[in-house]
């Protein structure tokens, strides 16, 4: 039971993220060929911690005139000791 526990509450690793929540610009810049100029967009990052543990983020630019969005969220395993992202 303690070793779950410990498994879930958050730590010091948890709260360096914290810093991270709030809303964002981005400049997003991309090469497609070597030989050609990259190609930079606009866009815009809203993160949020949940439950003390996730930093949960939504992005919203575009991408050669097209919407992009992406989601995602990031947390740090306690047990492997490493920062995981999807």
């Amino acid at each position: 039971m303690k070793a779950w526990e410990n498994s879930m509450t958050p730590g010091a690793e948890h709260k360096w993220m914290e810093p991270y929540a709030g809303e964002w610009s981005a400049v997003t810049t991309i090469w497609m060929d070597p030989t050609q100029p990259p190609i930079s967009s606009n866009g815009s990052c809203v993160n949020s911690m949940s439950i003390g543990r996730y930093l949960e983020y939504s992005f919203n630019g575009n991408f050669m005139g097209m919407r992009f969005e992406g989601k995602g969220v990031m947390a740090f395993d306690n047990l492997e000791k490493k920062y995981k992202s999807t």
